[in-house]
């Protein structure tokens, strides 16, 4: 008997994108044998595979075409069963648009495209029994799914689970509020993993007929160490790590800072790049002298940690306007950091107000958010190292990736 892992993923192990499912690679050495199928590899990320902790692995790439090459073999998908149902589901329901209609098809196409490409290459380099054990995974909750039923029937005996993250997941984050197939996907599958409970329970609520289909299943950081107590210095470190985007309000952020208190003082750090970055660098530079900004730009993950863990950051600051459930928090809460944070997403999976740190309002005013700043920066540090040590205690219960990822690989064989 063969356990067999058929893993569809973005770009991964291509280029810097998904690498939380690297250290999930870690546990997959209860397969016998694992295929990672790369279904968006563009040429400039073809030489920059990353190496895998895996000897039974077999990566494939699947190049991303152009919008024009999946409008070209549009018609097989326009004649697809799949392709009528969501047209009937979307009048149905009284969201039909065309840019809907367009959204559906050029996914549909690209997903009977692939389907092609990788039936060929199971075809010519996997011989199924009837005793296996396969195992399709697919890392998104886009079009994967659908993708792994047109493979599915190649194999006597499979499994399909899926992850849902948070773009893949909220509809309200696209541009057209829509993502195709939603319930198309759910038949396909066995099982959905929510990375997050409030992404579990947005899908109940939509798609009741699913539920007993869709769970939770945690992601997750290594254990990187607890840092040193926190001094009764007067000043109050803080730390963010995101892309500078407008999804994550560094600016809400800097005008918040600007209101602080002058009878305290506060150094901001941030690491992280993006389109923003000139904006709030000048932002910034205007603060008050009690508030000091501090850009490092993109910084290697381990240099990050190694700083949460040496102390030189006290308190983690998220102010963004859209979570799935962010591991940067999970991150810096392993290493005993508090939390100033926004309640979006699946944030209050992690920080819990007033325990280990501050979970503040979806769309807050910079007082708001100045007020925990300060509340943070006149702590005593007896109370500083209750809320520390709550933070260690939730990822070490809940986001700890040694036990989760081995549960979540136990699922899959189940």
């Amino acid at each position: 008997m063969t356990r067999r892992l058929l893993l569809f993923a973005n770009s991964f192990p291509y280029g810097k994108q998904e690498p939380y499912l690297m250290r999930e690679c870690h546990y997959l050495d209860a397969f016998d044998e694992v295929y990672i199928f790369s279904l968006s590899i563009r040429k400039h990320q073809r030489d920059l595979r990353r190496d895998l902790p895996l000897e039974q692995v077999t990566v494939v790439p699947v190049p991303f075409k152009s919008p024009l090459f999946y409008a070209a073999v549009s018609p097989r998908a326009l004649v697809s069963r799949a392709f009528m149902t969501e047209l009937r589901q979307l009048l149905r329901d009284r969201r039909f648009t065309v840019a809907r209609a367009v959204q559906a098809l050029s996914q549909f196409s690209r997903a009977e495209h692939e389907a092609s490409v990788i039936g060929r290459f199971i075809r010519d380099n996997i011989t199924p029994s009837a005793s296996d054990e396969t195992v399709f995974y697919a890392y998104r909750f886009l079009y994967q799914p659908y993708l792994m039923s047109r493979l599915a029937a190649k194999f006597p005996s499979s499994r399909r689970i899926g992850r849902a993250h948070g773009i893949d997941l909220f509809e309200e984050r696209q541009p057209t509020d829509y993502l195709p197939g939603r319930e198309i996907n759910l038949r396909a599958l066995d099982e959905l993993h929510s990375v997050s409970r409030a992404g579990a329970e947005y899908l109940r609520a939509r798609h009741p007929d699913f539920v007993e289909k869709i769970q939770v299943s945690y992601l997750g950081t290594e254990d990187h160490g607890v840092r040193p107590p926190r001094s009764s210095s007067q000043v109050l470190r803080l730390v963010s790590c995101s892309e500078v985007a407008p999804v994550k309000r560094l600016e809400l952020l800097v005008e918040a800072l600007r209101e602080v208190s002058d009878t305290v003082q506060v150094e901001w750090s941030h690491y992280g790049d993006g389109p923003d970055m000139d904006r709030v660098r000048a932002m910034a530079s205007t603060l008050p002298g009690h508030v000091s900004a501090t850009f490092h730009g993109w910084t290697r993950n381990d240099e990050i940690l190694e700083a949460y863990r040496s102390g030189r950051h006290d308190v983690f600051i998220n102010v963004s306007s859209s979570e799935g459930l962010p591991v940067s928090i999970m991150e810096s809460s392993s290493c005993g950091l508090p939390t100033i944070a926004t309640d979006v997403g699946g944030t209050g999976e992690i920080v819990s107000d007033g325990v280990n740190g501050r979970l503040i309002s979806a769309n807050p005013m910079p007082r708001e958010i100045a007020d925990a700043v300060e509340e943070f920066a006149r702590m005593t540090p007896d109370a500083f190292a209750r809320r520390s040590a709550a933070a260690r205690e939730t990822w070490s219960t809940h986001f700890d990736s040694d036990r989760n990822y081995r549960q979540f690989v136990e699922k899959m064989l189940s």
